[in-house]
């Protein structure tokens, strides 16, 4: 599948109103009524609703990835305390960095573990244990309530992208035919023939849905350099 899903859906946009100007003209548009409007209507609801599911999925992350780094701040700030007031204790156990969330997760619930162990059974308990333990099980609930959710979100993502791909080949094999039977019917001159080409997908048409995207934009070069695509 190399054609672009951007120029699917707006082609698959035009595909519905050239069918239905073209369906009274001729009984062979008829028969693409039950192949190319229910492939092109589903495509673009799927290329919609992935979308959305992107942005999503980009928020999740984002808030997964704020409320890691918050846990990354509160685990290491407790550290100089606890090495101070427990013997033995290695602030080097918890040498994970910014950049492994399992890691930052991982450190946190064993230094959670660590404290309570010590305050339940130390002689000399901690007059910060209960402080401690409640800012670490906040930012730990918060984390991996935020990661769950980025997770779940991804999971959407790549059902939707997987259904949008099978599709997107369905949409392609059913308007080749519709163009071509266009193309014998009204000839290649016909106006709808043409904004239905592949290579018109970019250009602006009376036909297109306003929701459709828009091409995507290209950089210009330096010299000696490639394009930079989005």
């Amino acid at each position: 599948m190399s054609t672009p899903y951007w120029k699917l859906r707006r082609l698959a946009a035009r595909c519905l109103r050239v069918l239905d100007r073209k369906k009274g003209t001729d009984p062979v548009f008829t028969a693409f009524e039950f192949s190319v409007r229910p492939v092109a209507a589903n495509f673009i609801k799927a290329f919609d609703e992935i979308g959305k599911a992107k942005a999503t999925l980009s928020k999740e992350r984002e808030e997964g990835r704020s409320a890691v780094d918050r846990l990354f701040v509160i685990t290491r700030a407790w550290l100089p305390l606890l090495k101070r007031d427990i013997p033995g204790f290695d602030t080097m156990e918890f040498t994970s960095t910014r950049a492994v969330l399992d890691d930052i997760l991982e450190d946190a619930i064993r230094l959670h573990g660590m404290v309570t162990d010590y305050a339940e059974g130390s002689p000399t308990p901690l007059s910060y244990a209960a402080d401690c333990l409640a800012s670490l099980d906040t930012a730990i609930n918060s984390a991996q309530k935020e990661i769950t959710e980025a997770e779940q979100s991804d999971v959407t993502y790549q059902s939707l992208s997987r259904a949008l791909r099978d599709m997107a080949t369905d949409l392609e094999k059913q308007m080749v035919a519709f163009r071509r039977t266009l193309a014998v019917v009204s000839g290649r001159a016909d106006k709808d023939y043409q904004k239905l080409r592949l290579e018109r997908a970019g250009a602006t048409d009376v036909d297109d849905d306003p929701a459709a995207p828009l091409p995507p934009v290209v950089e210009p070069a330096n010299p000696g350099e490639g394009p930079n695509l989005p």
